[in-house]
């Protein structure tokens, strides 16, 4: 009776037929939430995961010298202790922002995959990445910055992770589901006293 769990976690993990987003996981898909407990099965999902971004990333602008500069008065040296100044929030609703954060987050969430990938079951690196990754998947200014692009022309619905209806809850609940069933079940003693 051993190879039935084993047989299920093959199935369940196994690559979906024409997998395009988030909503075709087996995991935290939409119509399945499984919890899963092996290394082995994190892996897959991470790998599951990965190519999404990927497919997304080389379609992300980079931004010309003059938006680097603009970006960088209107936002990045606008911001200080006391947080963000008002000219600092315009320019975060910029096309200018979102070119930038979605290339930077979607980079990000392509190393998180990879390190998962490539922890070999250390579970402190594991459990770093899916913490990271879960966070850059769930964060709303990364949401909006895709939107925003894909309201622009410059992404198609097809090139997002998610559908365009309700895309920013529906990626802040993939970030959820991935904390409930992937990184609470990461075994180690961090609930003892």
């Amino acid at each position: 009776m051993k190879l039935y769990p084993t047989l299920l976690a093959t199935l369940m993990f196994a690559p979906v037929a024409n997998a395009e987003t988030l909503n075709d996981s087996l995991v935290c898909g939409a119509t399945t939430l499984t919890a899963i407990h092996t290394p082995g099965e994190r892996d897959r999902l991470a790998a599951f995961i990965k190519p999404i971004f990927e497919r997304i990333y080389p379609k992300l602008p980079t931004l010309s010298p003059s938006e680097q500069a603009w970006l960088k008065a209107e936002y990045q040296d606008q911001l200080g202790p006391n947080g963000a100044s008002q000219r600092a929030i315009s320019a975060s609703t910029s096309t200018e922002f979102a070119k930038w954060y979605a290339r930077m987050i979607t980079a990000e969430i392509i190393q998180e995959t990879a390190g998962i990938i490539k922890s070999q079951y250390d579970v402190g690196i594991e459990m770093r990445e899916w913490t990271y990754l879960a966070m850059d998947i769930r964060d709303d200014s990364y949401a909006s910055s895709l939107r925003k692009l894909a309201e622009a022309g410059i992404l198609i619905e097809e090139d997002l992770p998610l559908p365009l209806d309700d895309f920013a809850i529906r990626m802040r609940l993939f970030g959820d589901c991935l904390t409930g069933k992937v990184i609470v079940q990461i075994p180690g003693d961090r609930y003892k006293d």
